[in-house]
């Protein structure tokens, strides 16, 4: 699970070592520069950086690099224990100077780790696509288009995602930046930590648009039932050049699968990124789909058997989720074994409290094929007329006309004598 941050640790660290040293070696050639040093450093070590200017940029880089690196730790510890990103700003702040000393002793360690994390993960990923019999994304893409139309209505919607997602990032490093900034250069406590509190909502608020980004694009989905719309909007986002690199994965494999392209949905699950608990959780429900489409028990059981392992970092609506998950996977389970009743309940209670037209399709139609199979046409009829209701074009919608042109063409329902 860790291995799935490293990349992003290593580069962010390298990246905050570069940073600082260049903006040290740029602003060094100044006097203005050299007389703030003379009134911070001791008089020793200052006729060594006079000694030595180059020495003074790799500290100033290692420097900056050990602050960005005690919120990567923060960041880590925050994955497991919720609300300690609050304790570990106060600490920054009314410890400043151990704070850095953790930073910079810890900054070769955490990179040694990241980049060992970032390459081992690489190398399984690449053995899970030899294994799968793909090149990648490009091939992934390639193979998804036989199949299916790519709508250029939806171009424009993947580009505007995208250029949204790079000003978030771009916002994140300026952040970072200005975070170092405020802690070298101000000797205000009240104004740092004023500054600093100012920072941490504005970060929150980045989170909050690249949560947000992706909503239009997932609304194609989920409310308009249009996963080869959902599915182009995506791979106009991916498109890099002449090459793709397929962003969202999970709702990529989602909307794969209401196309009933489980294997192609496995397929870009492979570099699906597992960072925590909640991705773990979203991973083996979406696996568990493929395999029961697959027709495949046993890979149901293996996905129920690892969501019932996770721990959930959030307290009870973690666990809530979670239980919902699990439930999901139990009950198609019941369909393979055949338990009707059980798993028609379950349909009938997800579909009250249903709050997107995706789920009340799948549940819909669910409820009428049991219904057909217990020779119950009336609602059966009645579901599957639900199910083009709300189905759009999901390839359930297909097969529900399928049934009703079967129900009407046997009379399996008493018309009513005129």
């Amino acid at each position: 699970m860790w291995k799935y941050n490293c990349r992003r640790q290593f580069l962010t660290l390298s990246a905050s070592f570069l940073i600082g040293f260049l903006v040290t070696l740029l602003f060094s050639s100044n006097d203005m520069f050299w007389n703030m040093a003379q009134e911070v450093l001791p008089a020793e070590t200052l006729a060594f950086f006079t000694a030595n200017p180059v020495m003074i940029s790799v500290s100033a880089g290692l420097g900056f690099a050990g602050l960005v690196n005690v919120f990567e730790i923060g960041n880590m510890i925050a994955t497991y224990y919720s609300g300690s990103t609050f304790l570990m700003i106060l600490f920054l702040i009314m410890l400043p100077d151990v704070a850095m000393m953790i930073g910079i002793i810890g900054l070769p360690v955490m990179l040694i780790v990241s980049l060992y994390g970032w390459i081992s993960l690489r190398m399984g990923v690449r053995k899970g696509l030899r294994v799968a019999k793909i090149t990648g994304d490009d091939e992934i893409v390639r193979i998804y288009t036989l199949h299916h139309t790519l709508d250029e209505k939806y171009k424009a919607l993947g580009e505007s995602t995208r250029k949204t997602m790079h000003t978030a990032q771009f916002a994140s490093v300026l952040g970072l930046v200005a975070i170092a900034c405020v802690l070298f250069f101000l000797n205000n406590i009240w104004l740092v930590m004023l500054l600093l509190f100012v920072c941490m909502f504005a970060f929150q608020w980045i989170s909050r648009l690249r949560s947000t980004a992706f909503q239009e694009i997932t609304k194609l989905l989920y409310q308009d039932c249009d996963p080869e719309a959902c599915m182009s909007a995506l791979i106009y986002y991916s498109k890099r050049g002449k090459h793709y690199k397929l962003a969202n994965r999970g709702l990529a494999a989602l909307c794969l699968i209401n196309l009933d392209e489980p294997s192609l949905a496995q397929d870009v699950l492979i570099e699906f990124r597992r960072a925590n608990a909640a991705d773990l959780l979203t991973y083996y429900s979406l696996m568990g789909s493929t395999y029961y489409q697959l027709s495949d028990e046993s890979g149901v059981i293996r996905c129920a058997e690892e969501m019932s392992k996770l721990r959930m970092p959030r307290g009870p609506m973690g666990m809530v989720v979670k239980n919902f998950q699990y439930g999901m996977l139990e009950n198609k389970l019941n369909l393979m074994h055949g338990e009707l009743n059980e798993s028609k309940k379950y349909f009938l209670n997800v579909m009250q409290s249903a709050q997107f037209n995706l789920q009340k399709a799948e549940c819909a139609y669910f409820i009428a094929l049991i219904s057909y199979v217990q020779l119950d046409y009336v609602v059966a009829k009645m579901y599957f007329e639900k199910t083009i209701k709300y189905g759009g074009s999901l390839y359930y919608v297909d097969k529900a006309y399928g049934y009703l042109e079967k129900i009407q063409e046997k009379h399996l329902i008493d018309e009513p004598a005129e």
